[in-house]
């Protein structure tokens, strides 16, 4: 579940202007975007969903999104979906791990390829984590 100093695991950076979430590996990446799909299974396209889940159509599904709140349905489809690693792997295969943890613009970024402004705060809000050989390689995801 999300932690305020955190977004899915990741550590925020805010720069007055935007915030941005900082994974310093690509198991990180996955992990954070795994979390935030559990925390959304309720919001997916039903036919999405159906893929995953034997016994319900895509309608059945549609009518529980519907009927229930999004803690209620959430907690069904937990139970409902066959392989929950297959699901976030098909999910992140079809939309890229931006579309779930980049809220402003649903990109994955290098920290070299962002504006030199943001990678200025960004390093001197991580410098001790950079330091330690993460360096530029870490993924970037703007939140807002």
């Amino acid at each position: 579940m999300e932690n305020e100093n955190t977004h899915y695991g990741l550590p925020i950076v805010d720069n007055e202007d935007c915030e941005f979430a900082i994974a310093f590996t690509e198991k990180a990446a996955n992990q954070a975007a795994k979390e935030y799909i559990k925390d959304s299974l309720w919001a997916f396209n039903a036919d999405f969903i159906a893929k995953h889940c034997k016994v319900l159509s895509a309608d059945v599904i549609l009518t529980i999104q519907q009927g229930l709140c999004e803690t209620d349905a959430n907690a069904a489809f937990h139970e409902l979906i066959e392989d929950i690693d297959q699901f976030v792997d098909d999910a992140i295969g079809a939309y890229g791990r931006g579309y779930f943890l980049a809220f402003y613009d649903n990109e994955e970024n290098l920290l070299e390829d962002i504006d030199p402004d943001d990678v200025q705060v960004i390093l001197e809000e991580l410098r001790e984590e950079i330091e330690t050989g993460l360096g530029m390689k870490c993924l970037v995801y703007r939140l807002n």
